[in-house]
């Protein structure tokens, strides 16, 4: 290759919209970078010459690193495909597809990283996700979420021997509410009991909209006994909060624990029952159902 042809492709290889990053294959030190990289990055050309790999990947420790792409340096791969995430001089991520590839160069190994900025692509994902998982009024997960995850739970407590507890919750007389407020008034309520809800649980528990004015709430590694308690709390703090729009409301709850030998559909069935025993038996209460 001449040097006019060396000239050419280092010219494409600098203006290319991928970002191309070279580093030494031993110390992980950057040799050079293109100029999507560096204007992506936020970081000069020569400031990358001081940088090594693992500074902008907060992923990874240098240690990490080196024994991730341990088997592109010793040739058994010839290339290695991840999604990460790089971190910018002002401390911002984004989410960027890597292509590592390894070459001699004049007897030495370097790296060439190619990457795509996918973040765009990986928010329309989690838009997407989000649609399918969360209910778009109360942000918590929808029915077919909140399924799911009690399938998984179930899951794990037989393959570990761990507990979980379930909690059914009906606001009482919504009904009442949105013939009397409207559907929007009543929207506003199911949003700000959710607020209440989440302030009363732990961050690991997990909550979604059954249906209407309903709620599901999977308790992981929570005794019948826990259960009880937290749902005996919860009861009464709707009972004392003052709802914005309309004053004051209760709610009823049904709770039960998954036992052994029971199925997502007999735990469901119990939890069901244990929810209505306390609608017929006066509302604003707690029912249990071993």
């Amino acid at each position: 290759m001449n040097q006019c042809d060396t000239s050419f492709f280092t010219e494409i290889i600098k203006i290319s919209i991928n970002e191309i990053y070279i580093f030494d294959s031993k110390s992980f030190k950057f040799i050079f970078v293109n100029d999507a990289a560096a204007l992506n990055m936020g970081y000069s050309k020569d400031e990358f010459l001081d940088l090594e790999v693992a500074t902008i990947k907060p992923a990874y420790t240098f240690k990490e690193f080196s024994n991730y792409i341990q088997p592109l340096l010793e040739g058994s791969v010839a290339f290695l495909t991840f999604e990460t995430l790089h971190q910018r001089k002002d401390g911002s991520v984004y989410n960027i597809d890597i292509q590592l590839q390894c070459i001699l160069s004049n007897t030495k190994k370097v790296c060439i990283a190619v990457g795509r900025d996918i973040t765009d692509r990986v928010k329309k994902h989690q838009n997407l996700m989000e649609l399918a998982t969360i209910d778009s009024l109360t942000k918590t997960y929808n029915r077919y979420q909140i399924n799911a995850e009690i399938e998984n739970e179930i899951i794990r407590v037989q393959r570990t021997d761990r507990r979980f507890s379930l909690m059914m919750i009906d606001l009482d007389y919504f009904k009442k509410v949105n013939d009397t407020f409207g559907h929007d008034i009543g929207d506003e309520v199911l949003i700000e009991f959710t607020r209440v809800l989440k302030k009363s649980l732990r961050k690991n528990d997990k909550i979604g909209r059954w249906g209407g004015e309903e709620f599901m709430v999977l308790l992981v590694e929570t005794s019948l006994k826990d259960a009880l308690s937290v749902s005996q709390k919860l009861c009464q703090d709707i009972d004392r909060y003052k709802f914005k729009s309309i004053g004051h409301l209760t709610c009823s709850i049904g709770v039960s624990l998954f036992k052994r030998g029971d199925t997502k559909f007999t735990l469901l069935k119990r939890i069901d029952q244990a929810l209505y025993l306390s609608k017929n038996t006066g509302r604003n209460r707690v029912s249990i159902l071993e």
